[in-house]
Order: structure tokens, then C-alpha cells, then sequence
């Protein structure tokens, strides 16, 4: 943040917190991008727990409509006002060191993601920026609560987060929807795209590279269609997700009738469930789509650099899915997959991690977060 900036925000924060706390809460999604992830499975729940409360959703385009909520510019004079006379706060991104919480309000950081393969915050220190890891430790230190989805991401947060407060192991809400019935998702996805139910859908979301290299993402799209087809009947499609990182330069992907621009669509999530194959490869989301129970295939070429420049927390042998390291292995392993074998890696990798398998997670963070925060 610019020097100025910086002063008048802090300013401003001071004088909104003369006022009075209110019956309020404010919600944040990757830095007011989306309406999404686990803040809105919170904030779909909590509407019902404590009607009388007022719900504000910061987003970058304030434009958007959210029901039950009022919709503020991320990061505005507005925005500085509600964070400093709200009694609840629930994001699942880092807030900035120009953030002040005051006594009364209670911050539940429920981070995105249950699981990580690429290390992160203190395990990748000499990777991160000095400004970011000065805001990660600030929010750490005012953050009240961390939601966990598994036993392994709550010794991560004690090993990596700077966190030392209150963990609640209750399974991440937004993974709700991998348990359920999704029917609706998928009609939703569907009519997005104005494509049939009866289409098979195929989500390639590959993570970002900091030098912003274009060549690990030469997937042969027509020989994967081509392959899905016979080997599973039906019609396929390819949506196509990029990392915010490189959406900027989306235009080496020639989108047509069967590969379609999946980063246009608000929430990678609906589209994991949406979709009956996830092609990724180093991305967070291979573990949201194991616990959809998807078919994940890694796409991994250039794996021993990608190692040497961010570091694993788990060995390649250790995940459960099937591993190409150019076009030719990736058709040979959709050729040969084992779906029974497959569901078994995934029984026996989420036992290890301690997965939390159920569909309760949004109610039960809920719950826990209304009484302790004392909105109503």
C-alpha cells in the first residue's frame, strides 16, 4: 500500500472506531473477488442463525447483488467504516497490516483450502514478499478463530500460520457441497454455459508459474476429448479455468464449442462438482475434487522445477492420483484408469490426513461463530 494510502487508511479507521459496535457482520472472499468459498457458505447459514443482524459483502465490483446483504467497494471509505463498526469479521484471505481490530470484535479467518500440496506462509518465507508476511503475521495475531477441515491443516496452522489462538476442527463449509446432492449445480453450470445436462465436462485448472511461462500449459485438448469419448462414451466438453495470475494473457487458448472459458465462472467449486474429470497440476483444487470424489489426473511438466522453486508438503508417491509428465503419459493413464483402485488411494490418503467427511461443516462453524461473537 502507497505511503499515503497508507496514513489515511489508518486515519480513517481510527475516527470509524469512535462509533459504537453494531449487530453487523462483514464478509470477504479472495480479496473481494467472488462471492464464494467458505465465507458465503458461512454467510448462507448465519442469515437463518441471527436474522437481526445486518450483513455487509465487500467486493471489488460493488455492483454485484447479493440477497440479504449490502454490497460495498473492497478496500473504499466505505469499506474502512463497516470493518471498524462490525462485531464479526469472516474472510478466507490474508488482511492487510492496515487493518485494526478493536475490543469487541471477534475475526474468523477460514482460509481455502483443506489441504495443501505446495508449501505456504512460514514454510515458504524466502518466497514471499517482506510486505505480505508482515500483513500474515499481523492477521494471524488479531484473527479470534481458525477453521480447519482436517487434522493435517490444523497442525499446519501451529507449524506454518504464526497462529497460536482457537482452531475449529469442524470441516471446511464451503467442502458442504461435495457431500450433498448437487443437481442444481450442475443445471446451474449448464444453463451458465448453454450446454446440455447430458455433456460430460472436464475442468483443466493448472496453477500459475511466478515467471508467468505459457509452455506447461500445452495440453493436447482434442486427443483428451478424443480419449474421454471412447473410453467413457458420451459427449465431452473442456473448461478451460486459468489462475487469476496469468488471466491476462488467456488469449494463447482458442475457446470453441467444446473448450470453453471456465474463468469467467464465479466459483471453481460449482464447476469441480459440475465436472466429472479435474486435470490440474499443482493446484489446491486436485483436493477438492478427491473429496467430490472426481477423476484427477496431474499434468506435471515441469515438475522437478516447480519442486526446486516452491517446495511440497507431501511426496508425489503419497497422493492418490494418477501422474503425467507430458500429453502421451497423460492419454496412457486416462486410458488405463482404475476407478476402485482410485477410490481406495483416496480412502486411504484422506484417513492419514484426517479428513473431516461430512456435509455439516457451514452449520457447525455457524453456530460456534454466532456465540461467540454475539451477533444475533
Amino acid at each position: 500500500m502507497q505511503p499515503i494510502l497508507q496514513i489515511l487508511t489508518n486515519f480513517c479507521m481510527k475516527a470509524f472506531s469512535l462509533l459504537p459496535l453494531q449487530n453487523k457482520a462483514v464478509f470477504s472472499s479472495f480479496f473481494g473477488a467472488s462471492y464464494s468459498d467458505s465465507p458465503k457458505a458461512i454467510f448462507e447459514k448465519m442469515k437463518t442463525a441471527a436474522p437481526n443482524c445486518k450483513y455487509v459483502w465487500l467486493m471489488k465490483d460493488p455492483s454485484v447483488h447479493i440477497s440479504g446483504a449490502f454490497v460495498v467497494k473492497y478496500k473504499s471509505i466505505q469499506a474502512l467504516y463497516h470493518l471498524a463498526t462490525s462485531q464479526l469479521w469472516v474472510d478466507n484471505c490474508r488482511k492487510g497490516a492496515w487493518v485494526h481490530k478493536r475490543k469487541g470484535q471477534y475475526y474468523v479467518q477460514t482460509w481455502h483450502g483443506e489441504i495443501a500440496l505446495k508449501k505456504v506462509e512460514a514454510d515458504a518465507e524466502e518466497k514471499l514478499p517482506p510486505y505480505y508476511i508482515a500483513g500474515a503475521k499481523h492477521d494471524s495475531e488479531i484473527a479470534d478463530l481458525f477453521l480447519s477441515g482436517s487434522k493435517w491443516r490444523t497442525w499446519n496452522y501451529r507449524n506454518a500460520f504464526w497462529y497460536t489462538g482457537e482452531i475449529l476442527e469442524c470441516g471446511l463449509p464451503r467442502a458442504d457441497m461435495f457431500y450433498g446432492n448437487n443437481e442444481t449445480v450442475q443445471e446451474k453450470v449448464c444453463e451458465f454455459y448453454h450446454i446440455s445436462a447430458e455433456d460430460h465436462l472436464i475442468l483443466y485448472a493448472p496453477t500459475f508459474r511466478k515467471d508467468k511461462d505459457l509452455n506447461c500449459y500445452k495440453i493436447d485438448y482434442e486427443r483428451i476429448i478424443q480419449t474421454t469419448s471412447v473410453q467413457w462414451g458420451g459427449k465431452w466438453k473442456i473448461l478451460v479455468r486459468l489462475h487469476p495470475g496469468i488471466q491476462d494473457r488467456q488469449n494463447f487458448i482458442k475457446y470453441n464449442d467444446w473448450i470453453l472459458n471456465g474463468s469467467v465462472y464465479n466459483d471453481i467449486n460449482e464447476l469441480i462438482i459440475a465436472s466429472d474429470i479435474l486435470i490440474t497440476d499443482y493446484s489446491g483444487c486436485m483436493f477438492s475434487a478427491m473429496q467430490a470424489k472426481k477423476k484427477v489426473f496431474l499434468f506435471t511438466t515441469d515438475l522437478e522445477d516447480y519442486i526446486a522453486d516452491r517446495g511440497f508438503y507431501f511426496s508425489f508417491d503419497e497422493l492418490p492420483f494418477p501422474i503425467a509428465l507430458n500429453n502421451t503419459q497423460l492419454i496412457e493413464k486416462i486410458k488405463e484408469f482404475d476407478n476402485i483402485a482410485y477410490l481406495k488411494k483416496i480412502e486411504n490418503f484422506t484417513a492419514k490426513i484426517g479428513l473431516c467427511n461430512h456435509a455439516n461443516g457451514a452449520q457447525n462453524a455457524t453456530d460456534y461463530i454466532v456465540t461467540k461473537s454475539g451477533i444475533s
